[in-house]
């Protein structure tokens, strides 16, 4: 009886890298006796590397394999001269299936790598499903399991909203989470689809309250349509809600002026404020009970002498909800830039988004709200106060910034 040669087991990025290494401690007479190709790194699948797999024997005397331990189960056609009971029949076919998977076990080293090399150069590119195989080192061994191989396609979903505006680490999170958490589940869905899906699961709204009363006031750089957006409320409140309506423009002249001609034949009542003691009487008066909607002059992210005097205006109004308009078609380091300089003085803790109808997406506003982890209230557009706004929807959002 011969002794059993030693079997060892190598990992590396291909059969090439691992060659060497395999001559050098079990000799050049080594035979390889098997091939596992798998993934490894990466998250969920995402973004990882190929990589090989592969046991050697030192050269030597090799047993009789039975041959149904050798070749494929589906490959049972009894071949001429052999009997099944019997060992190997030395008269059996050189070309059958049991002498090619022999041979195979059997071959020296070289012949291996010669079959390696045709071998990889005829493999197909793998599809996308569970068809990885994911090689994990742990106490020594090596564990095996499936694991689904992200396609080309997460990869272009991914470029497509960073083109479009929204940050890039907020892209990797959802698009990480829906082959995490999404796509196990869908096997028929496309990776846009379930990319859609999550972003609607991921990206928060709020609106409404169940207090007596409530003050909003709206703050943003100029022309983002921050007075037409409070026209908006202003109707869509005293028109068809039971709350009373007050107005309080901050912005004392032509502001207030262009507010007045925009809710005008409106039962609201008008107030305006240029110091922060008017504005606390302004919001605060006796019967104030309903809606108080705050109209603010622009700011910008490079003026802070504007954002220190609507800082002390707001200090003194002392709204419930503060919303930092966000254009759908507005650069999104902008607006960041401006939420940083707003932020230590009067944080914004609501995104309004505003003219929907001008951008081919809401990419930009929903990235800020999820990157900044602040809900968005309302999505607003169109040129007329009588329409256009209506409160946030996670399921739109989502369509918006996907369509």
């Amino acid at each position: 009886m011969h002794t059993m040669p030693e079997t060892r087991t190598y990992q590396g990025a291909s059969l090439e890298e691992l060659l060497p290494k395999i001559r050098e401690e079990l000799g050049a007479g080594a035979v390889i006796t098997r091939r596992r190709e798998g993934v490894t790194g990466g998250f969920a699948g995402f973004f990882g590397k190929r990589c090989i797999e592969v046991e050697a024997q030192a050269g030597g005397p090799v047993q009789s394999v039975p041959a149904s331990s050798v070749f494929d189960a589906y490959d049972t056609a009894r071949e001429p001269g052999l009997d099944m009971d019997s060992d190997l029949d030395l008269g059996v076919d050189a070309d059958g299936p049991v002498m090619r998977s022999f041979i195979e076990q059997a071959s020296p080293f070289a012949d291996v790598l010669d079959d390696a090399l045709v071998e990889r150069d005829e493999t197909p590119a793998v599809p996308s499903g569970f068809e990885g195989i994911d090689l994990v080192s742990a106490s020594g061994s090596v564990e095996v399991a499936a694991r689904q191989i992200a396609t080309g396609d997460w990869e272009q979903v991914s470029a497509r909203l960073v083109d479009a505006g929204m940050p890039a680490d907020v892209v990797e999170a959802i698009v990480s989470d829906a082959i995490r958490l999404l796509a196990p589940f869908a096997p028929d869905s496309t990776e846009a689809d379930l990319v859609r899906q999550m972003l609607a699961r991921s990206v928060r709204v709020e609106h409404g309250w169940r207090s007596k009363s409530r003050t909003i006031a709206v703050v943003g750089p100029a022309g983002a349509g921050k007075t037409l957006t409070i026209a908006k409320l202003a109707h869509a409140f005293a028109e068809r809600s039971p709350f009373t309506v007050r107005l309080v423009s901050l912005e004392p002249g032509e502001g207030a002026e262009r507010l007045e001609a925009m809710t005008e034949g409106l039962d609201v009542e008008r107030r305006t404020a240029d110091t922060p003691e008017a504005a606390k009487s302004a919001v605060r008066a006796p019967g104030t009970d309903g809606v108080v909607l705050i109209d603010t002059p622009p700011v910008s992210a490079g003026d802070g002498e504007s954002i220190a005097t609507l800082g002390r205006l707001l200090a003194g109004a002392r709204p419930d909800e503060t919303h930092l308009i966000a254009p759908a078609g507005y650069d999104a380091r902008s607006l960041l830039h401006l939420n940083a300089a707003i932020d230590p003085v009067f944080p914004a803790n609501r995104i309004l988004i505003s003219r929907i109808d001008e951008a081919p997406t809401a990419a930009v506003p929903v990235g800020i709200s999820l990157g900044l982890k602040r809900p968005v209230s309302y999505i607003a557009d169109g040129r007329r106060p009588t329409g256009g706004l209506r409160p946030a929807d996670p399921n739109e959002l989502a369509a918006l910034v996907m369509p």
